[in-house]
């Protein structure tokens, strides 16, 4: 009885601490990856999809583009050998247009600049 009394309010404690949401200023310093509104259109670079992976030896035909890349949420799809416009690079990651106007980002390993 001694242990219950025990680990059960630190039990408590610690799915408040797991589960508690974070403080609103945590979101509001984050940035943005969906403002970029700023980026000029006569700037986009046009490149072409590679859906080739070389570590397991595959080529993916269709792979995500994402409407913000930390969250991950959906914006659509790219074909392996589509030819998009680059807007934007960010560390590893190349926001795209396609030709249907639909804009995403796309790890960077997957764009392969035409010459």
């Amino acid at each position: 009885m001694e242990k219950i009394k025990f680990i059960l309010p630190v039990l408590i404690l610690l799915s408040i601490a797991v589960y508690c949401p974070r403080d609103k200023k945590y979101y509001k310093d984050k940035k943005d990856s969906t403002k970029y509104e700023d980026v000029d259109p006569v700037d986009a670079v046009d490149v072409t999809i590679d859906g080739y992976e070389p570590s397991a030896d595959t080529t993916y035909q269709k792979l995500n583009i994402w409407r913000t890349y930390e969250k991950r949420s959906y914006s659509g799809t790219v074909s392996h050998g589509e030819e998009v416009k680059m807007l934007l690079r960010r560390d590893d990651l190349v926001l795209i247009k396609k030709s249907d106007e639909t804009n995403g980002w796309i790890e960077e390993r997957f764009v392969k600049e035409v010459e």
